[in-house]
């Protein structure tokens, strides 16, 4: 299942999107959420995240992508989201953490079971307001 949301829903600041087997976005699909603060993609059947997929939802500041299948996260994903504070991938398929992936003003973090072999030392650099790391296994 793919999922888009081509309406123009300017005002939309919630989205609660969990548990739908979501298994692909396309990457222009979330262009129209810019007041978006909250999104929740957890529970699903996401394997990869395209690059510019949250591009343009620079209000973010809560991301939920735990519990679904995402192998590996590209550089430079999140760190248009400048309002970025919480970011959620738990319980993935994560294999390595690259250098340049998040956002700098994440204050949480949490990669914790999943199956991470390989973690850049550049990974969390940058990341001056980081509060809490989660990387339990």
């Amino acid at each position: 299942r793919q999922m888009c949301i081509r309406d123009s829903l300017k005002e939309l600041q919630y989205l609660y999107l969990h548990s739908n087997l979501i298994e692909f976005i396309n990457q222009n699909c979330l262009a129209n959420l810019q007041s978006l603060i909250r999104l929740s993609l957890n529970n699903n059947q996401l394997r990869e995240i395209k690059q510019n997929t949250f591009k343009y939802l620079l209000r973010l500041e809560y991301l939920y992508l735990n519990s679904n299948e995402i192998e590996s996260l590209n550089q430079n994903l999140f760190t248009s989201l400048i309002n970025l504070k919480w970011l959620d991938l738990n319980n993935n398929q994560l294999k390595e953490i690259k250098s340049n992936t998040f956002a700098i003003n994440l204050e949480y973090i949490d990669l914790s079971f999943n199956r991470i072999e390989s973690i850049n030392e550049n990974s969390f650099a940058g990341l001056s307001k980081l509060k809490e790391l989660h990387l339990y296994k």
